[in-house]
């Protein structure tokens, strides 16, 4: 196993990490932890002792945050996302254009 990245997933009530090893096709989860959030106990409470668990000290990571934990005031996508469909039954048999396009 050459590479690991750390994988958090944050929502309103846990912090869950796993660290994740990879080598060619093969990934093992090597570290995993949960630690319980609250009205009393913040991320920046749990998330220290939380990587320590896990052994993470540095390198890549990943991170999942529930929506509704984050607001979004000005939201600009940096990139342009183009969804290809394939035709319909309908679109082979008739051409929605002009014959004379």
């Amino acid at each position: 196993m050459k590479r690991q990245v750390l994988g958090l997933d944050i929502n309103e009530e846990y912090v869950a990490a796993a660290v994740i090893a990879s080598g060619g096709n093969d990934r093992v989860v090597t570290a995993a932890a949960l630690a319980k959030l609250d009205h009393r106990v913040t991320l920046a409470d749990v998330l220290p002792p939380l990587l320590e668990k896990v052994g993470w000290k540095d390198g890549a990571s990943v991170c999942g945050i529930s929506l509704s934990g984050v607001s979004l005031r000005n939201l600009t996508i940096p990139f342009t996302c183009l969804l290809y469909t394939s035709p319909s039954p309908r679109d082979r048999t008739r051409s929605r254009m002009p014959s004379s396009a």
